[in-house]
C-alpha cells in the first residue's frame, strides 16, 4: 500500500479505509475522520505503512460475543439473518463512499453515524 501512495503522490487525507469493527453493532456504520488503531491490526498495518493516521474510515460493525475472543469472532461467518442483511448495509455503505467522494468526511458523519440503517 505504501509503494502505491508514494507513487502515485496519495495524500493520507485522500484515503478512506473500509474495515469491520467489533465495536459497533452489527446493522451499523460509522465514518471517522483519523485517529489511532484502537488494537485493530489491519488498521495498524496501515498506519504502520503510512506512518500516518491522517486517513478517513467507514467503521462497519459486525458486533461481538461477549466472552468470545476478538481474533476467533472476527473469522466466523455470518449469521444467516446478518447475512440477509448484508446487500442492504453494503448498498448504504456504497451510498456513503459515493458522498465521502462528492462532499467530504464530514457529510457522511453528518448524514451516517448514529442513524438506524436497517429497517426491523
Amino acid at each position: 500500500m505504501a509503494h502505491v501512495v508514494r507513487e502515485f503522490h496519495v495524500r493520507p487525507e485522500d484515503i478512506l479505509v473500509v474495515h469491520d469493527d467489533v465495536d459497533i453493532a452489527f446493522g451499523e456504520i460509522r465514518f471517522k475522520e483519523n485517529g489511532s488503531s484502537a488494537g485493530h491490526k489491519g488498521l495498524t498495518s496501515i498506519i504502520s505503512q503510512l506512518r500516518n493516521r491522517g486517513f478517513a474510515r467507514l467503521r462497519f460493525g459486525i458486533g461481538k460475543i461477549p466472552g468470545m475472543p476478538t481474533e476467533e469472532y472476527v473469522l466466523e461467518p455470518f449469521l444467516p439473518e446478518e447475512e440477509e442483511k448484508l446487500p442492504e448495509l453494503i448498498e448504504h455503505a456504497a451510498s456513503g463512499i459515493k458522498l465521502w467522494l462528492e462532499s467530504g468526511i464530514e457529510a457522511c458523519m453528518n448524514s451516517f453515524n448514529r442513524r438506524k440503517l436497517l429497517l426491523d
